[in-house]
């Protein structure tokens, strides 16, 4: 899904995840279906043929009545998760030819280790701007998703331009994500050699992918006059110009800063989605939602993510190594019943409906009706995060997790508390107080700017030298004073 969901290139429409018995299934032209081979529908058995898939795994393109199929498909559950690895690494798929390719326990599947580097060069062999007046060059730099730029982030851009510009009106100016962090005026004596160094502001609060424009605003004096091509004033962005980014994880479980948990540095990081024993198509759908975005973000195939059925639940000292996800309704689920209490959006006493809290009045019959997201700390260890997908029915669980299914629709979704209904209505709201640690804020604050760290040495070496001479200029007086006496 993961694989598959970074190749769609629509904003709103997912692909769905559906069991065999969906009767929507045969309404698709293509699917792709993943299973054992002893749970593999006859008619696709026959459509591959005889196969031996006891020690490999066979992805497969055939074709059955009106439908073209990809098949995935081994007798041996840890070659049928390496294939779809390999599904889920698109430079890998990308290199596939023909029809067909087995996997065994020596094909290599892995995607390279996702890095996180310091320093981002803008531009491997330098740009050239050329035109009057306003002229943009904007560079897509990539972070994980669960990275954020922290203080004393810096941005440097080296560049030259022509000398034949009215230097009262022209300037450069950089922006990251379309806002302004700062311009300088071009003047004739820099422009073989001209330099903005910018720190880039924390408000900001820029996180994952963004975009940096260096803008240029090339004004000349007789603009009127000029017709030849070479008096066309021009920029030059050297290929010096660079990023120095500091970066630190999200850690605050809200929907603002989602897929973390879930991710972390691209990679799923050991994930446990926890079933209602019974799965309708429903409760498929609401999967393969979740996994849709969450494969968006994921670069990597090397992550962990483990699915547990209510009956097969593991004991508390193994889901504390988990972020959990625990998608069912109430009465479907009796691991949600047991943490009810631990929920934003409890339900009733009978479980037939979510009842009202201290944010939002619910009525009987609408709590029966609605479905929400909730984002809290893991039960059982603190710094793992849990979401609940739950409404009163299986419907509802689909419908809420419509909302973290694409980037448009993840918007809605904010605050760690989200509820939504069939009319299309959404109210988010935040549940967990505000972090109360300026304290630990202030000194992580302080500790990661430089500038700030050199003044605090030196201050601190004066004022150890200022305490010294003192002691000195003491010893001395008591010396003089006793040679006095």
């Amino acid at each position: 899904m993961s694989g598959f969901a970074k190749s769609n290139r629509s904003e709103d429409h997912t692909i769905p995840m559906l069991p065999f018995q969906d009767p929507k299934l045969d309404r698709h032209e293509m699917v792709v279906i993943v299973a054992l081979y002893e749970n593999l529908p006859d008619g696709w058995k026959q459509a591959l043929g005889q196969v031996n898939v006891r020690n490999k795994a066979l992805i497969r393109i055939v074709s059955k009545d009106n439908q073209s199929a990809l098949v995935v498909t081994s007798e041996d559950p840890a070659l049928l998760e390496k294939a779809g690895r390999l599904i889920g690494n698109q430079a890998l798929v990308n290199q596939l030819d023909g029809t067909e390719k087995w996997v065994d326990a020596n094909t290599n599947v892995k995607t390279p280790d996702i890095t996180v580097s310091r320093d981002v060069t803008l531009t491997e062999t330098g740009d050239k701007l050329t035109g009057m007046m306003h002229q943009e060059k904007s560079y897509f730099v990539t972070l994980p998703a669960n990275r954020f730029i922290a203080e004393a982030s810096k941005i440097r851009l080296d560049f030259r331009y022509s000398d034949n510009l009215d230097f009262d009106r022209s300037l450069v100016t950089i922006l990251i994500n379309d806002t302004p962090i700062g311009s300088k005026k071009l003047t004739k004596e820099l422009s073989n050699q001209d330099q903005l160094t910018l720190t880039i502001p924390k408000n900001l609060e820029i996180s994952g992918n963004f975009t940096v424009t260096a803008a240029f605003d090339l004004e000349l004096k007789s603009a009127g006059c000029i017709e030849l091509q070479d008096q066309m004033p021009w920029a030059y962005i050297t290929k010096d110009s660079l990023l120095q980014l500091n970066t630190k994880d999200r850690t605050d479980l809200l929907f603002n800063n989602y897929p973390n948990p879930f991710l972390r540095d691209a990679s799923f990081n050991k994930v446990a989605v926890l079933m209602p024993d019974k799965m309708d198509s429903y409760n498929y759908l609401a999967i393969g939602n979740l996994f849709h975005l969450l494969g968006k973000y994921a670069e990597a195939n090397t992550g962990e993510v483990t699915f547990f059925r209510d009956r097969e639940m593991p004991a508390e000292s193994e889901l504390k190594q988990y972020n959990l996800i625990s998608i069912g309704s109430y009465k479907e689920h009796s691991w949600l019943q047991k943490h009810n209490g631990k929920l934003f959006f409890k339900y009733g006493s009978d479980g037939a409906g979510l009842v009202s809290n201290e944010k939002m009045s619910i009525e009987e019959d609408y709590g029966k009706r609605i479905g929400t997201l909730q984002l809290m700390e893991s039960p059982y260890a603190p710094g793992y995060g849990w979401l609940a997908v739950t409404g009163a029915s299986s419907k509802y669980n689909y419908l809420a997790s419509n909302l973290l299914a694409t980037d448009k629709a993840k918007w809605k979704a904010h605050g760690d508390g989200v509820v939504t209904d069939a009319d299309g209505n959404v109210e988010a709201f935040r549940f967990k107080k505000q972090a109360g640690q300026e304290g630990n804020r202030l000194i992580d604050r302080i500790t990661e700017r430089g500038d700030v760290m050199r003044y605090a040495v030196v201050l601190g070496l004066v004022f150890i030298m200022v305490i010294v001479s003192l002691v000195f200029l003491v010893r001395k007086y008591r010396k003089k004073r006793a040679g006095e006496e």
